[in-house]
């Protein structure tokens, strides 16, 4: 049985992608197996394990000074990972995890196919990028690999699970407390962005009130440092009846979108 092993981590931005290409591929070929390897962070397993998806975790060094040493061991755990899966090739998303994987991978002479969706390549990805026999690009960056017709680059597109596209507007006014008076404005980021876009949303909250009702998505651990922005704040509690603001969303997702 024909076996992808998908590899990202460090945030479910790079995971839910691999998610949708799992479920896309399953469609065209109903005898492929899958394994995921994700990072130690505390979204990641629980995740993949409430998909009731197969999954190993790889403790893997950030990219910088600490990879000199910690390096050779996490390449280590990942041949183990790769002698025990025994995948036909791997779909790499970015994540420090991924680096240390696909340099296995590439030893081993395993195909690595990776996809890359921002606009600005990250660091693992870049690194993974020189390994990989197809790198995807969900958005044309403006300069540097994917930036042009390359021997083995391709642009996609952003994959997107199905569920995304299946929510329901009341269903969201129910879990965010909002009127539903104003136009929707789903506040979303991840990767490099997300404090910078934060910080934008906070900064210039009460002039975007008086147009829009916010639902802001700020990612683990980040939060206005405004008493009054506490997640599932309500109206009746003394926050802005016009805002709301969670660290993460999963099930609610498809109701914000």
């Amino acid at each position: 049985m024909p076996k992808v092993l998908f590899v990202g981590g460090g945030s479910l931005g790079h995971i839910t992608p691999s998610i949708a290409v799992w479920e896309a591929l399953k469609e065209f070929h109903p005898d492929f197996a899958c394994h995921f390897v994700c990072s130690p962070r505390q979204t990641d397993a629980p995740f993949l394990q409430e998909q009731g998806l197969p999954y190993t975790v790889l403790n893997a060094p950030r990219i910088g000074l600490s990879m000199l040493w910690q390096f050779p061991r996490s390449v280590r755990a990942a041949k183990k990972i790769l002698k025990a899966v025994k995948p036909n090739i791997i779909f790499s998303k970015g994540g420090y995890i991924s680096v240390p994987l696909c340099f296995a991978a590439k030893r081993e002479g395993i195909p690595i196919v990776a996809h890359e969706s921002d606009v600005v390549s990250g660091r693992a990805n870049r690194i993974v990028g020189k390994w990989a026999d197809v790198v995807c690009f969900g958005l044309r960056p403006l300069s540097g690999p994917g930036s042009g017709p390359g021997p083995k680059e391709v642009q996609t597109g952003n994959p997107v699970r199905k569920y995304i596209t299946q929510g329901s507007r009341e269903e969201a006014l129910k879990i965010t407390g909002l009127q539903g008076e104003k136009p929707a404005l789903l506040v979303i980021g991840g990767s490099q962005g997300s404090s910078d876009l934060n910080n934008a949303i906070w900064n210039n909250k009460k002039s975007l009130l008086e147009e829009v009702e916010i639902i802001h998505i700020t990612g683990n651990g980040k939060s206005d440092p405004d008493p009054l922005a506490r997640p599932k704040l309500r109206r009746s509690e003394g926050g802005d009846p016009n805002y709301y603001q969670t660290e993460f969303a999963s099930d609610e997702l498809p109701h914000f979108y």
